[in-house]
């Protein structure tokens, strides 16, 4: 799609396929025509998973809980993780 001068940011909304996508590619335009040779970035959808996930509830009611969840992060941690979800 079309994103107005000044916009420098996209979303991209979570669970879009990948399909066989391999780059994201943007392309400049004016009133004179659209860039005939792209911008292009290598897409990198890596999945990573931690360890030792545990959660000790600390809430004594029955019905709700309460503590601390810890987790050792991935090894080898990428660069490009950013945040657990």
């Amino acid at each position: 799609g079309d994103i107005m001068v000044g916009t420098n940011t996209l979303q991209i909304p979570a669970n879009t396929q990948l399909l066989n996508f391999t780059h994201i590619v943007v392309f400049t335009a004016s009133a004179l025509g659209e860039q005939s040779i792209p911008t292009a970035v290598g897409i990198t959808d890596h999945a990573q998973k931690v360890s030792s996930l545990s959660f000790t509830d600390m809430d004594l009611d029955s019905s709700e809980l309460g503590g601390t969840v810890s987790w050792f992060p991935p090894t080898p941690l990428s660069a490009e993780l950013t945040h657990y979800v």
